[in-house]
Order: C-alpha cells, then sequence, then structure tokens
C-alpha cells in the first residue's frame, strides 16, 4: 500500500467517524470518498502554509503561531476550533449518558 492509499484509507476512517459523532447512521461511500479527498487538501494546505511560515522566519521547525497563522489564513479562527471541540466533547458525553 502506498502512502497516497494509507493517507486517503485514514481520511476515509476520519470522515466516518465524524459523520457518526454528528448523528448519521449511514453515508453512501462516494461521500466519504469526497469527503476525505476535500479532509487532505485541506491538511495539506494548513501543513504547507505553516510550513511556510516557519520558514519566513528562518526556522525549521513549526510552531503554534506558525498553525494559527495558517489557520487563519484558511479562514478558521482559534475560537471556531474551540467550540468545534467543546462541542465533540458534549456530544460525547450525551451520547454515554443516553446509552
Amino acid at each position: 500500500m502506498s502512502a497516497d492509499d494509507y493517507s486517503r484509507a485514514l481520511a476515509r476512517v476520519s470522515v466516518a467517524q465524524i459523520a457518526e459523532m454528528a448523528g448519521f447512521e449511514a453515508c453512501q461511500e462516494s461521500a466519504v470518498d469526497i469527503l476525505g479527498d476535500l479532509l487532505l487538501r485541506y491538511t495539506s494546505q494548513l501543513c504547507g502554509a505553516a510550513h511556510d511560515y516557519a520558514e519566513l522566519a528562518s526556522r525549521t521547525d513549526v510552531n503554534l503561531a506558525d498553525v494559527l497563522q495558517a489557520l487563519s489564513d484558511l479562514g478558521t479562527t482559534p475560537d471556531e476550533l474551540d467550540a468545534y471541540a467543546r462541542l465533540q466533547v458534549w456530544t460525547s458525553k450525551l451520547r454515554m449518558c443516553s446509552a
């Protein structure tokens, strides 16, 4: 299995888990494929932009400031990530209580 195949497989699993956490009981395979590809593209853009910011600062390692700037470039704020994470924690607790 090539690195690309492995990445696609992991992205598909991630998309399926996110869909399940969002309350979906089933997903069409084509939808999972498309969302997985979008996830890979977004991750690639995010990592590439963070790497570019590290290089601009004459560093070889990416730090949190680089990632936050890259997220901002892609239209995501730390507050949005925090809200999403809190929602996921709340949703999982709710599911555990109802099980």
